[in-house]
């Protein structure tokens, strides 16, 4: 059995070890370490203030973006907000992974 993730919850983890016999585990890189090539930035806006301030940062970032949020629906307002706004925006879903991309596109 191969179980494969960019991010093992704690909970997965402790599943694997007490699920599988000799569970190896690969790290490509240290935990919890972010790329040299990836720039964080944590801002606290208000709730009502969050969508104009999105589009401000946008606006100082060059595309490619990737905005994730907590839910499809939450995805699906930002990129209607962001369509109006005359932001090109895709929305992702994959079961529980909700992501946003702003200046990619994609094709399935």
């Amino acid at each position: 059995m191969l179980l494969f993730s960019a991010t093992i919850p704690w909970k997965i983890q402790d599943f694997a070890q007490q699920s599988l016999i000799h569970p190896v585990l690969v790290n490509v890189s240290q935990a919890g370490a972010a790329n040299l090539n990836i720039l964080q930035v944590v801002r606290y806006v208000k709730q009502e203030a969050k969508m104009v301030y999105l589009l401000e940062c946008l606006q100082q970032t060059a595309p490619p973006v990737i905005i994730f949020s907590k839910n499809k629906n939450e995805a699906d307002d930002i990129q209607e907000y962001l369509l109006l706004k005359g932001v090109e925006a895709v929305t992702i879903h994959k079961s529980k992974s909700v992501f946003l991309s702003v200046g990619l596109s994609y094709s399935y």
